[in-house]
């Protein structure tokens, strides 16, 4: 025989584990409404990243030209964004090869940058001597509308020419270089292997690698 009081008190604790129990059921059921949507919202956010790189145009062109080299004269390079790569070789010429490259928000916009960078080549009884011009309006115009861009060259000079070289935001490297060379560059790394004769290597901002050189060497860092 149960006695009444004990009845009572099973009545309130049998009560509330129904309730936890029902309670516990409906968060799973919402859990599992909830997860084709949370699903969903992961694959849209995907998407839009995707499609925001997607959107960025790109446009390239290159720029060719091979001079005479007569002895005493020197390579003269000043440069910006982008990187210099430099080799020596024994024919007397130089080969000069350079590759724009220009992204933006549109195909028409990343063409007209592309369009107004000059690559100007200068012989001279000097040398030769070689500048890169962007637009005076690359800074505030283009830059509001996000336009990227690099100038890259890769040249193979007389390995007999001096080499001069002014260049910032990107990397510089020679091989072969025995004319003695003067390197001056900034946010980049800058690297010189198998060079002969005197060297001057400064770099801010960035390492300086000097291996198998032959030669007096003054190095800045």
């Amino acid at each position: 025989m149960i006695r009444p009081d004990l009845h009572r008190r099973d009545l309130p604790l049998h009560s509330h584990s129904h309730s936890d129990s029902r309670a516990r059921f409906r968060f799973r059921l919402l859990l599992r409404r909830l997860r084709p949507l949370a699903l969903a919202l992961a694959i849209g956010a995907a998407g839009l990243a995707r499609a925001s790189a997607s959107d960025r145009e790109e446009v390239s062109r290159e720029v060719h030209k091979v001079l005479p080299w007569k002895a005493g004269q020197r390579l003269d390079i000043e440069h910006s964004n982008g990187n210099v790569r430099l080799r020596g070789q024994t024919a007397p010429e130089f080969r000069i090869d350079v590759r724009i490259r220009v992204s933006a928000s549109d195909a028409e916009e990343a063409k007209k940058f592309s369009d107004s960078i000059g690559i100007d080549i200068q012989p001279s009884a000097e040398g030769v001597s070689i500048r890169t011009r962007y637009p005076e309006s690359h800074r505030s115009l283009f830059a509001s509308r996000q336009v990227s861009y690099a100038v890259d060259y890769d040249i193979v000079v007389p390995e007999a020419a001096g080499v001069l070289v002014r260049n910032r935001f990107g990397d510089v490297s020679g091989q072969g270089l025995k004319g003695g060379m003067e390197i001056h560059n900034g946010n980049g790394r800058l690297s010189v292997r198998d060079g002969r004769g005197s060297a001057r290597l400064e770099n801010s901002f960035g390492t300086v690698e000097l291996t198998g050189n032959a030669g007096d060497v003054d190095v800045s860092n």
